[in-house]
């Protein structure tokens, strides 16, 4: 064949290639099967640990991480308490807030999670602080980059939470939108020198504090040796993390009935205190918690009507019937139906390996079972529900996911 020829085929098929490989599975929301969507749809074991109640120990609405040996619980402005991952039982704080060489600053960010080298990363306002968990002491600390770049004033986005990255480098979502008009990715060592930037080609959000401010965290999660980000929880697309860009993964799709619709106006909150706020319009849809593995995408979302008025609603997609399935939209908030053990609605808090993480709030569980005193308890739900109190600690839910 002549070699003319073979290059022109081998660059056909590269573009083929690259054409596939930006191709992102698109999510039609219109399509979505609407209704009461039971656990045992996907769920094959649920498991449930409640979290000792104690003085030291007491939470409200706690976020949560997990490893083989421990749960670890969270809490805006508050604390970080350590608990047994077995039976719940509650061992002890993780660090202290403070000025010591092993302390945190307020937890007003993002915390993140080192599973393979069991450490804890806290904000210390400068840097990122990563605290070992079986000694509570102080192994690591990242600088920021817009700390570590104040003289020279580059780089003076604020990131909000910090990925950890390969080869021993650290990824963070640069987004303060008074700074720049938009959003890019960091790649940097922990020292804060900022080696590669990954532009997402994203505008800022169109809200503006009147002060500099992260506006959202961002979210990054690892599938299959490969790392996803989405900007925002009003962006509708997932991409996957390239060397030099970011590629569409995963895209949700809108008609008009079911869009991103927004309009910037003038909301006043006092005298002289005129900011410019979102109103949204009925219809606009935010996502957020959106976990994705080899067969499911589970994802959340907000319909908001009016400033603050909305419902929030879980959804799974299955790759392998190529169908959504959506909660029928009844009340505030609207999760998955524990037909498994008849213990009220599953809402998904993260993803760890083939397992969704939930809460189940005591006097939400309680007050479930008043109003659906028909409902069938097995003998496990039963056992939950023994002796439970409103005001005691959540239970964590781990229901094991189908193959």
């Amino acid at each position: 064949m002549n070699i003319k020829y073979i290059g022109a085929l081998m660059s056909i098929l590269l573009s083929l290639s690259l054409q596939a490989k930006d191709k992102a599975l698109v999510i039609d929301m219109t399509k979505a099967k609407v209704g009461d969507i039971p656990l045992s749809k996907f769920v094959s074991k649920l498991e449930y640990i409640p979290l000792e109640l104690t003085k030291e120990s007491l939470l409200k609405e706690p976020s949560i991480f997990l490893t083989d040996r421990y749960i670890i619980t969270t809490e805006f402005a508050g604390k970080i308490c350590l608990f047994d991952r077995k039976n719940g039982k509650y061992i002890r704080r993780l660090s202290q807030e403070g000025g010591g060489p092993d302390d945190y600053a307020h937890l007003m960010t993002n915390c993140t999670l080192d599973k393979e080298r069991n450490v804890f990363y806290v904000d210390i306002w400068r840097k990122w602080r990563g605290i070992d968990i079986e000694t509570n002491k102080c192994v690591n600390e990242v600088v920021k980059p817009e700390y570590r770049y104040i003289k020279e004033m580059r780089f003076q986005q604020k990131i909000n939470n910090l990925c950890l990255y390969k080869d021993s480098l650290y990824l963070g979502f640069a987004n303060d939108e008074q700074v720049n008009d938009h959003c890019a990715l960091y790649v940097f060592n922990k020292n804060g020198e900022v080696l590669k930037v990954i532009d997402n080609g994203l505008q800022a959000p169109t809200f503006k504090s009147s002060r500099s401010s992260c506006y959202n965290a961002g979210w990054f999660q690892e599938v299959g040796g490969n790392l996803y980000f989405s900007g925002a929880s009003d962006n509708d697309t997932i991409y996957l993390v390239g060397e030099e860009r970011l590629i569409p993964s995963i895209a949700f799709h809108f008609n008009e009935t079911l869009g991103k619709k927004y309009e910037t106006g003038k909301f006043d909150f006092g005298a002289d205190d005129v900011e410019m706020v979102r109103r949204y319009k009925k219809g606009f849809l935010s996502y957020w918690r959106i976990f994705q593995m080899d067969r499911y995408i589970f994802f959340a979302c907000s319909e908001w009507e009016g400033l603050s008025s909305n419902i929030s609603f879980s959804n799974y997609y299955d790759k392998r019937s190529k169908q959504l399935y959506s909660c029928k939209r009844e009340g505030e908030r609207c999760g998955f139906v524990n037909d498994i053990d008849g213990l009220g609605t599953f809402f998904m808090e993260q993803l760890d390996g083939n397992k969704l993480v939930g809460l189940l709030m005591p006097e939400e569980l309680l007050d479930y079972m008043e109003t659906h005193k028909d409902v069938k308890l097995s003998p496990t739900g039963k056992k939950v529900l023994e002796n439970l109190q409103f005001d005691d600690n959540p239970i964590v839910v781990i229901a094991t996911l189908k193959e």
